[in-house]
């Protein structure tokens, strides 16, 4: 009986021993984790897009916020049928009376200051700024800061552009631009910019002449559809008023804001003969058709 009490206590006292083993294992386990793990930075800040949930401290100048992109989608809507893709040289008739026929070799048109109106009327801007040169009344070239907030529409471009950072999120009733520039951009000078910027140089040089400066609109097309020449419409006279489309949307914070604008052509060339009507007639009509020929065609966060 006195050698089983024995034994009895002794394995009572390695299973002790054992647990105690393990809790400072387990202890020095702890440690050892610790030791390996280094704090993370990254942005903290929740309007960023690339806000980082997991960091232990705020980085130095690593947060991006979002940014404003525009794109087009270019169209024709006939009015018995659905609307189409829009096709240079291609033939289509004019409403409302379908008689007269549209042919366009070439389109290229300015949109600036593209603004999202909110629910409780205040307009956003991009808040990029570049500079640009300019002349003075004294013809002498300086140079200013002015919003970065220019894109070019043309049936060769595809891609969206990027405007520029855009503190938006919450609820909004519509956007606002101009199709051209306003009226201080006819001092503004295309090679005292940065290359590549829609208000430099273009390679196909449709935007600027040294007679009419920029060219807000530009469109070559055909008076008579079996014509082998093209006539050429420049409007060079600046613009100062807004196209308002309205169509409520909602914007995420921290997320990239994606404006898609439909352009129908038919609509922006409506009532217009371009075989019988002189150009002043016609360029006017492509300013005054402005409104109903641009719609919302997205707005998205992503």
């Amino acid at each position: 009986m006195e050698k089983d009490l024995q034994s009895n206590g002794h394995g009572q006292n390695g299973l002790h021993i054992m647990r105690g083993m393990k809790v400072l294992l387990a202890f020095f386990l702890l440690i050892l984790l610790h030791s390996c793990y280094e704090d993370q930075e990254g942005c903290l800040d929740l309007d960023a897009t690339n806000f980082d949930v997991t960091a232990d401290f705020e980085c130095a100048d690593c947060c991006t916020y979002p940014s404003m992109s525009i794109s087009f989608t270019h169209k024709v809507h006939p009015s018995d049928t659905n609307s189409t893709n829009f096709t240079l040289n291609n033939i289509y008739l004019i409403p409302p009376d379908s008689v007269a026929f549209l042919k366009i070799k070439k389109v290229f048109f300015y949109i600036s200051d593209l603004q999202l109106i909110a629910s409780d009327g205040r307009l956003l801007n991009v808040q990029d700024s570049i500079e640009i040169g300019y002349l003075d009344s004294g013809a002498d070239t300086l140079f200013k800061e002015i919003t970065d907030n220019f894109a070019i529409g043309n049936r060769g471009i595809l891609a969206s552009r990027t405007l520029g950072e855009v503190g938006a999120q919450g609820s909004f009733q519509g956007i606002q631009f101009r199709v051209g520039l306003k009226d201080e951009s006819r001092d503004y000078l295309p090679n005292k910019v940065r290359a590549g910027h829609p208000l430099a140089f273009q390679s196909d040089s449709l935007n600027w002449t040294e007679t009419d400066k920029y060219n807000y609109q530009y469109w070559e097309f055909y008076r008579d559809t079996l014509d082998m020449d093209s006539t050429v419409i420049r409007i060079t006279a600046p613009n100062s008023n807004f196209i308002q489309l309205y169509e409520p949307f909602e914007l995420k914070r921290g997320f990239d804001v994606a404006v898609s604008i439909r352009i129908d052509y038919l609509k922006w060339w409506e009532g217009i003969d371009p075989k019988n009507q002189d150009l002043e007639s016609i360029k006017n009509a492509l300013v005054s058709n402005l409104p109903q020929a641009f719609s919302i065609s997205s707005i998205v966060s992503n």
